[in-house]
């Protein structure tokens, strides 16, 4: 995968978790809402493995990816 792709996976999974997405406005329970959720952060813990998540799409999600951004540990 070239990192315009990784780059294009990150906005995907940022924009899954914005709540009009993550609720498909409002047209899913609670618990399939949790339950995508945990998806999409499996799907970015094995994203995490190929590129971190960039500065830019961690500050515009409406979720925390923190956890997924460059650090000393991971370097």
């Amino acid at each position: 995968m070239k990192d315009a792709d990784l780059i294009d996976a990150w906005d995907e999974i940022a924009s899954s978790l914005a709540p009009e997405n993550l609720y498909e406005d409002g047209e899913i329970s609670q618990a399939k809402a949790n339950q995508k959720f945990m998806g999409i952060h499996k799907e970015a813990k094995a994203l995490f493995q190929k590129m971190p998540c960039p500065q830019d799409i961690i500050d515009r999600c409406d979720d925390d990816l923190s956890m997924y951004a460059e650090s000393e540990d991971n370097v």
